[in-house]
């Protein structure tokens, strides 16, 4: 199940547009959202992640400023045996504070939802207070901490099962 039309129904610019990413994204992608890493890091990460994508186990979805066709943004959804990650939730940051964080969420989390996915879970770094705020928004609850390797700490929320939609 593939949506044709992957915009939300929330309150963002009608000039975004959503739509999954392709082996054509990986130059503007980098250069949009990850300059900071090595680029031939990343061409094996994401071309991992469209293979994922091509098998069902995985959407990568975009956000484009369709006048322009500029990346401005970008999420992953992960399915696993048990569990289901939305990852790498991103967005360029003169295009922030937009609501185009909240749409690629939305968007992906109905898709998961729409597709029985196993139960979703987003990680977050415990001092990101903002998208911690976001997430717990749109009915994300805290199922747990995990110390990551760098010394910090994340949080794991979890979408209730029986919440079957998210908050807006």
């Amino acid at each position: 199940m593939t949506p044709t039309n992957w915009t939300p129904n929330t309150a963002v610019l009608p000039e975004i547009v959503f739509r999954p990413a392709g082996e054509a994204d990986t130059h503007a992608l980098y250069q949009a959202c990850y300059p900071e890493l090595n680029l031939v890091d990343f061409r094996q990460r994401f071309e991992r992640g469209l293979k994922r994508q091509a098998h069902g186990r995985a959407v990568h979805l975009l956000a484009e400023h369709s006048p322009t066709s500029a990346i401005i943004g970008t999420a992953h959804l992960l399915r696993y045996t048990h569990t289901a990650e939305l990852a790498d939730v991103l967005i360029v940051a003169s295009w922030r504070n937009q609501g185009i964080g909240t749409a690629l969420i939305m968007s992906l989390t109905t898709y998961a939802l729409t597709a029985n996915w196993p139960p979703l879970e987003i990680g977050v770094e415990a001092d990101n207070v903002g998208a911690l705020r976001l997430y717990q928004r749109l009915g994300f609850v805290t199922d747990r901490e995990v110390r990551l390797a760098q010394g910090k700490t994340a949080v794991i929320l979890r979408l209730p099962e029986e919440s079957g939609r998210l908050e807006n």
